[in-house]
């Protein structure tokens, strides 16, 4: 192949391989910094599989990036076979990493409604234990303020 077509072979090989390094990188950064501030074991369980969904599919970047450039030495008219599978089996993963995606975007908007059902259990525990707090504070009777109680001292 000539030079100009070795770069336009190569350029979206180290695209999506960088890409995936890149992301994987991110991950692993993003991992350390929060595996001690969990606060639920549910949180944990949630944030070690997302760790590993998007460890997954950024590895599988690195590799179709690396098949995208291997798929062009197959000469599709000496070997339609070849060529067939293995340009079939490209698009499969890619369909794979597609689908990792896609069941990151439903496992996080799961996680984020049970997030926000315990929230909103909390609130109300706390709104409840407020009004019982106001309630013992009167005691059933009227509040008083200072200024009513100079009134009353007065002759």
């Amino acid at each position: 192949m000539p030079g100009t077509q070795w770069l336009a072979v190569l350029t979206p090989c180290i695209f999506v391989s960088g890409l995936g390094v890149l992301m994987m990188r991110s991950h692993i950064k993003g991992w350390r910094e929060q595996k001690d501030s969990f606060t639920d074991e549910l949180e944990e369980k949630h944030l070690q599989r997302r760790f590993r969904r998007r460890m997954q599919a950024s590895a599988l970047l690195v590799l179709l990036g690396l098949l995208i450039g291997l798929g062009q030495l197959i000469d599709g008219p000496e070997h339609p076979r070849l060529f067939t599978f293995y340009w079939l089996g490209v698009l499969l993963l890619t369909c794979w990493i597609i689908l990792l995606a896609l069941g990151d975007a439903v496992s996080i908007a799961a996680y984020s409604r049970v997030a926000q059902a315990q929230l909103d259990q909390q609130r109300r525990s706390i709104e409840a234990e407020l009004e019982r707090l106001k309630a013992r504070q009167s005691n059933g009777h009227a509040r008083t303020d200072r200024s009513s109680l100079s009134d009353d001292s007065t002759p």
